[in-house]
This record gives structure tokens, C-alpha cells and sequence, in this order.
């Protein structure tokens, strides 16, 4: 029976009850592991189910260790806005008394809003910062069945193609970004009619879009797309997938066989958009305590 104390705070709470979780995680991976000790085959597909149910627990502790923290972390400045403007009104009605005690309120309000505009200036950059780490968490979840994880693309503008030309060189081929970017160009370009609604581009900025879509982000490119990445599947005869964080993931090419090419969307990393590229799942070296 779990003893619930008062005066314990959400965060406490939540990390007591991780606590138990953990426990009764490793109690269950305890008796299973007796259960297969003179079972190679079974022992073998054991570890395996102990490392999913690890990771998964992971997971979900650290995702709900974020959301709490951002809550409790909201509830503190929603106070610390509280006592700030209470003590602005107490300055606002002692400055209508005297000249002197006006002066002293405009500093007080000069320095509020100093400490506001501070605050709000921390808070984006902790917004960003766990915004980003939210997504990847929840990314990282939707690969993990797949047996997936994350590879890292460098965020230069490039990073779709490179992202894909990563994918394509697991399967064998020798493409790069620069000769995908290409590669995309020619496919729109050859069905222009087909495209150009997608585009977003006036008619006659239909040549700027294609010179930008050819050429690197140095040299003056623009970011990839979803029609750059459609013009790419059925140039290549390639099915790709973008896994995403909150949406489900998009298919493109679903006509063509597996398998895919597998791609994350991020919405909050590097401060804007950004694509990465997945490899096989290393394995992790499992603690053998038979």
C-alpha cells in the first residue's frame, strides 16, 4: 500500500512513484530471468524484452519528468508576476501622496519592466529549449519498434538531401546532396504542370524557385520540401516516410516497395525546421546477472 504524504510536492510525487515503477521493473526482470536460466534460446529472447521494457520505461519517466517541470515551472513565475505587481500597486497609490514618492514609483515601474522583458527573454529560450527536447523524446519512441534511432544531419539548409543521400547510401547507392538537389530540380521542372500548385510561386518566379532548388544553401539554395521530396521518390522509384512528433507520419511513393527511406521531421531544433536521417538501432550491452 502506497503512503501518500501531504505535503509532498507533484514533482516528489512523480519521481517516488518512478521510483516504484523502476522497482517493480526490475522485480518482474528478476523472475523472468530465473524462469530462463537453463534456456539459451529463451534467455536470448529475454534480454531482448528486457531491454524494450527498459527503454519504454525510460522514455515515458523522462517525458513525463518534462512536462511536469515546465508546469511547475510556470506556476512559479505566474507567482513571481503576482508579488512583483502587487508591489507596483503599493508604489502606484504611495506616488499620488508627494513629487518624491512619484519618482520612486516610475523607477520601480522602469525596473519592472527591465525584469519583465528579462523574464520573457529566459522563458523563449527555455520554451525552445524544451519544446526541442520534448519532440526528440517523442520521436525517439516512434522509432524505437522500428528497431531505429536518430542520426544526426548537419542544420546548413541542406539537410533534406543530405538526410536522403545518407537513407540512399544505406541501400547501396553513391548519391549526394548536391546530385539529389539536382535531381529534384529536373523531376519538377519535367512535370511542371504537375508541380507548380505546390510550389507557392508565381509564374514567373518559377525558374527563381528552380535555381534555388538546384544550387546548395551556400550558394544561395532554398530549403527542401515536401514537393522536393515527392519529385525525388518518383524520380528514384523510392517510398519515403517522415517520422514526425505529434502528426502521423507521412508516406510518400506509397505505391513503390519497401524499403523506405526513412527520414525525422523536427519542427523545434536548431530554432526552425529541420530533417535527419535514422540508422539500425545499436544494440546496448544488457547487464547479465544470471
Amino acid at each position: 500500500m502506497t503512503i501518500i504524504d501531504e505535503n509532498e510536492t507533484p514533482i516528489q510525487a512523480l519521481k517516488a512513484r518512478h521510483g516504484r515503477e523502476k522497482k517493480d521493473l526490475q522485480a518482474q526482470v528478476t523472475k523472468l530471468k530465473n524462469l530462463a536460466k537453463n534456456d539459451k534460446k529463451k534467455k536470448k529472447d529475454l534480454l531482448a524484452e528486457v531491454e524494450k521494457m527498459e527503454k519504454e520505461l525510460k522514455s515515458r519517466h523522462e517525458k513525463e519528468l518534462l512536462e511536469i517541470g515546465h508546469n511547475e515551472d510556470a506556476k512559479q513565475r505566474l507567482e513571481e508576476e503576482k508579488i512583483v505587481k502587487a508591489e507596483l500597486e503599493k508604489v502606484k497609490k504611495a506616488q499620488e501622496k508627494t513629487r518624491n514618492k512619484h519618482e520612486k514609483y516610475q523607477e520601480k515601474k522602469e525596473e519592472f519592466n527591465r525584469t519583465m522583458a528579462k523574464k520573457a527573454e529566459e522563458q523563449a529560450i527555455y520554451d525552445l529549449t524544451s519544446k526541442k527536447t520534448l519532440e526528440l523524446a517523442e520521436i525517439n519512441q516512434k522509432l524505437a519498434p522500428l528497431n531505429l534511432e536518430l542520426f544526426e544531419i548537419a542544420a546548413d539548409g541542406d539537410c533534406l538531401y543530405n538526410a536522403l543521400a545518407h537513407q540512399l547510401q544505406q541501400h547501396g547507392r553513391s548519391d549526394t546532396g548536391s546530385s539529389l538537389r539536382k535531381m529534384a530540380a529536373d523531376c519538377i521542372v519535367q512535370n511542371k504542370e504537375y508541380f507548380f500548385p505546390y510550389l507557392g510561386v508565381e509564374d514567373t518566379g518559377f525558374d527563381k524557385y528552380i535555381f534555388e532548388t538546384a544550387n546548395s544553401a551556400i550558394s544561395g539554395g532554398r530549403w527542401g520540401g515536401h514537393p522536393e521530396l515527392v519529385a525525388i521518390s518518383d524520380f528514384l522509384k523510392k517510398r519515403i516516410e517522415v517520422i514526425q512528433s505529434e502528426m502521423e507520419k507521412v508516406v510518400i511513393g506509397e505505391k513503390y516497395p519497401l524499403p523506405s527511406l526513412i527520414l525525422t521531421y523536427h519542427t523545434n531544433a536548431f530554432l526552425g525546421e529541420h530533417y535527419n536521417s535514422t540508422i539500425a538501432a545499436r544494440p546496448h550491452a544488457p547487464d547479465d546477472t544470471f
